[in-house]
């Protein structure tokens, strides 16, 4: 049988940890084909049929809770009713479940084994970010014993379980971080992927702008870039129409976004207050997940599946 899948570990750690770890069941051959680079949607939803996540609240719980998929569906546009778009009917790559360059934290590895008794990846532990957010040390990018790095065709993910050299990556010594900005943005991104609703991306676009236009940004970080930011923001808002929107900018929306709250909020939380100011009905993190798009762009069809999957 399928190994359990834990609190905020990533796809292809589970993935990995099922092949080296349960090799004798039959589970681990299952899995030996997304042990790669990149999947499709439609493996995504393979997968999570297998750990018994049935349907489109199956797949979108799979990519809410063990991939990067929440930095993208957080904040979305009020008039989007699916949390991954299309992707229940996609046959497309997405690039956000790849065999990236991973990282770790030694002691959240030492809290892992103290916990579970083995130790995992962390979803939050990626390439764009460089300290963990529980622990405030550095991520470590190489293997402290070879100096290889942990991705497909280097070192591989199963040095977690297997050791290098016969050492164990538990056996890494923390290093302090000591950069406060640093801190914040892993922190930020922790947050974004907690939030338990979606956030209109129309009130939080304006929230940011009167946010950035009415405080002295130095108080919170800071940054030479408070005026082009607020200039993002007025134009952005300036030009958003709000009976229809396009998907392909949601992206830049989102970082600028992410950009804006590092500089004007000391925390996510007073971003969040700000907002139900303005919305105090936002939709929960789960109410999106039963409904997927049945077209891509401008269309605004949309499907609901009834399926009722275990969410256990």
């Amino acid at each position: 049988m399928l190994l359990q899948i834990q609190s905020g570990e990533s796809l292809h750690s589970y993935i990995d940890r099922n092949i080296f770890l349960n090799w004798k069941d039959p589970s681990a051959d299952f899995f030996r084909p997304f042990s790669k680079t990149v999947l499709l949607f439609s493996e995504l939803k393979t997968i999570a049929s297998a750990m018994g996540w049935l349907g489109c609240p199956g797949l979108n719980r799979l990519l809410h809770l063990h991939t990067e998929y929440p930095i993208h569906s957080v904040i979305r546009n009020s008039q989007d009713l699916s949390y991954s778009q299309d992707a229940y009917i996609s046959e497309a790559k997405w690039m956000g479940a790849k065999r990236q360059d991973y990282s770790f934290c030694p002691d959240c590895i030492k809290e892992d084994l103290y916990t579970h008794g083995f130790s995992f990846w962390h979803r939050l532990h990626h390439q764009n970010i460089d300290v963990c957010a529980k622990h405030n040390v550095i991520l470590q990018r190489r293997c402290p014993f070879c100096k290889r790095g942990f991705y497909f065709d280097n070192h591989g993910l199963e040095v977690m379980w297997n050791g290098c050299e016969g050492r164990s990556l538990a056996e890494s010594v923390a290093v302090a971080n000591h950069d406060p900005i640093e801190y914040k943005r892993s922190k930020l991104l922790n947050d974004i992927h907690s939030c338990e609703y979606h956030i209109s991306e129309q009130i939080a676009l304006k929230v940011l702008y009167e946010k950035l236009l009415s405080v002295d940004c130095q108080d919170f970080l800071p940054s030479q870039n408070a005026d082009i930011y607020i200039n993002q923001l007025e134009w952005t808002i300036s030009r958003m129409d709000l009976k229809i929107f396009a998907s392909r900018e949601q992206l830049s929306r989102i970082g600028l976004c992410f950009e804006a709250i590092m500089l004007a909020y000391e925390s996510f939380d007073g971003f969040l207050i700000d907002i139900k100011c303005h919305d105090n009905a936002l939709r929960p993190i789960e109410s999106l997940w039963g409904t997927y798009k049945s077209g891509r762009e401008f269309c605004f069809d949309y499907v609901t599946d009834d399926f009722n999957s275990e969410l256990g």
